[in-house]
């Protein structure tokens, strides 16, 4: 018998379900064929664990000044707030 266990993360939108290993793998699949990255040439990852009643916060980039770190996340500070609806 075949297990038909479906994933909850993989059937919703709702990023709460999904763990940072599934956000990894689909930025991976939408980057390229096969999870290839030859065309990126830039890559900034926030960070944040909640741990012992506060929070450990880290980024990681490649290929980025801090400028252009700072940049795209004000880019994407507006495109998160234009999706929340404010």
């Amino acid at each position: 018998m075949t297990n038909k266990t479906i994933s909850l993360a993989e059937t919703t939108e709702n990023a709460l379900l999904w763990t940072p290993e599934d956000a990894l793998k689909d930025v991976l699949q939408r980057l390229g064929p096969d999870g290839d990255l030859k065309d990126v040439n830039k890559i900034f990852i926030i960070r944040l664990s909640e741990r012992n009643g506060g929070y450990d916060v880290g980024f990681t980039q490649a290929g980025m000044r801090m400028s252009e770190c700072l940049a795209l996340c004000e880019i994407v500070k507006s495109m998160i707030k234009k999706e929340m609806g404010y």
